[in-house]
């Protein structure tokens, strides 16, 4: 009894472990593989301030979508606003945006992962405003796979994209599309 007790709780830990860890493996045509690697990357866990939040409604919208594999989300200061944008991501891609202000990231109850990265220091505090850190982490593992040069490989080129600005505390939507429709623009 004792060992299946023990059993089931070892289980249920590595379960656990598991779900804080994203495998994605990409296929790459032969000629290309000189320009993609394997790679992991780990990200402090985000948790979402207040999930009546406008931007916790964008969040549950696109996470439903199942074209993107992941969003990054830019706080932004331009002309004396705070601008928030989220557009879909690849997870091979992380390293082209590894670099900036990075802050964490957030995991929607879809499982969709959201990259929260940041411009500059006056974006922290609005950043602060939507996330906090939580003692976790969430760990990227990429693998490519490559395969004969003869195999076309589909490409995903739809587009989700919002944009939003903070204005009197609130987030108004400035535009959205969500795989290549426009939703909304205002002008």
């Amino acid at each position: 009894m004792k060992i299946k007790v023990l059993i089931l709780l070892f289980s249920l830990c590595s379960q656990g472990i598991a779900l804080a860890q994203k495998l994605t493996t990409y296929s790459v045509n032969e000629r290309d593989s000189s320009l993609y690697r394997s790679t992991e990357y780990e990200f402090k866990k985000l948790s979402i301030s207040n999930a009546r939040l406008d931007l916790y409604t964008i969040i549950e919208k696109l996470s439903a979508e199942h074209s993107s594999e992941m969003y990054v989300i830019r706080f932004s200061h331009r002309h004396n606003r705070i601008f928030i944008t989220i557009q879909n991501w690849e997870y091979r891609g992380i390293n082209s945006i590894a670099e900036s202000n990075t802050y964490g990231m957030f995991r929607s109850k879809n499982n969709k992962d959201f990259l929260v990265c940041y411009d500059d220091t006056k974006e922290l505090s609005y950043v602060n405003k939507y996330f906090s850190i939580t003692k976790e982490k969430i760990n990227i593992s990429i693998r490519i796979k490559s395969i004969t040069n003869n195999m076309y490989i589909l490409s995903n080129d739809l587009t989700t994209y919002y944009e939003g600005v903070i204005v009197h505390k609130k987030l108004k939507t400035i535009k959205l599309i969500i795989n290549n429709k426009l939703i909304h623009n205002q002008t």
